[in-house]
C-alpha cells in the first residue's frame, strides 16, 4: 500500500496504473472507491462499457476525475482537487479487464498548512512567543536569526514547550531578535517558512 500526503486545498494525482492490451481495451473497467472498517465500500467514479460516472459521491462531486481521457489505455490514475481534511481516507483502484482484475490500495493523508505564527513579547519575563493557530500536529519549530552568522545569543533559552517561545536571562539583552520557522510532518517533509522581525525590548 503506498501512502500520499497533501496539504489541504491543494490537487493529489493518485496513480493507478495497469497493463493492456488492444483485445483487453474494449473489455476494460475502472472502479475507485473508498474502503473503510466501520463502513460500506463508497464508488467515487466508475467507467464501465465506454460510459464515465463521476458524480457517485456528493461530498466529492466535481472535485475527482480521471486523469487520463481514456481510463482504458493503461492509466486510471484519478485527480482530486480542492482537497478537503475529510478526503483523508484509504482509496481503492479496482481494474477489470477480462479475464484479469488488478487492484491497488493508496492511503491519503491530508495535512493543515500551518499559518503564519503570531508573535507576542512579554518585557516583564523577557520573552518572546510565537504559534501557529492553524497547523495539523505535530509541529516542529527552529528558531534563528535572520542576521549576522544566524545563530541565537549565548544567552538566548528556547522553550520546547507550546507555545514555542525564546526568552534571554535578566543580565543579558538583545536589541532586535528574528524568527524563522521550519515547520514540517514526518514521515514526509513539507516545510514551510516565515521571517518575523520583533523588536526586543532592552533592559
Amino acid at each position: 500500500m503506498n501512502h500520499y500526503y497533501v496539504t489541504r486545498g491543494s490537487s493529489v494525482q493518485l496513480p493507478c496504473a495497469y497493463t493492456h492490451t488492444v483485445d483487453s481495451q474494449q473489455y476494460t473497467e475502472v472502479l475507485w472507491s473508498i474502503e473503510s472498517a466501520d463502513r460500506e465500500e463508497q464508488p467515487i467514479i466508475w467507467f464501465t462499457g465506454g460510459r464515465l460516472y463521476s458524480d457517485l459521491y456528493k461530498p466529492m462531486e466535481g472535485r475527482v476525475h480521471f486523469t487520463s481521457a481514456d481510463p482504458r489505455n493503461g492509466d486510471a490514475s484519478i485527480t482530486i482537487k480542492d482537497v478537503r481534511l475529510s478526503d483523508k481516507e484509504m482509496y481503492r483502484c479496482l481494474v477489470k479487464k477480462l479475464p484479469e482484475l488488478d487492484k491497488k490500495i493508496l492511503d491519503l493523508t491530508v495535512i493543515e498548512a500551518p499559518s503564519q505564527p503570531l508573535c507576542s513579547v512579554d518585557k516583564d519575563s523577557m520573552t518572546l512567543k510565537c504559534s501557529s493557530l492553524q497547523g495539523t500536529p505535530p509541529l516542529h519549530y527552529i528558531w534563528s536569526k535572520t542576521t549576522g552568522n544566524k545563530v541565537l545569543p549565548t544567552q538566548a533559552i528556547v522553550d520546547p514547550t507550546e507555545p514555542p517561545c525564546i526568552s534571554t536571562s535578566p543580565s543579558g539583552s538583545v536589541e532586535a531578535i528574528a524568527a524563522r520557522w521550519k515547520v514540517w510532518w514526518a514521515p514526509n517533509t513539507v516545510t514551510f517558512t516565515w521571517t518575523v522581525r520583533c523588536p526586543w525590548p532592552t533592559m
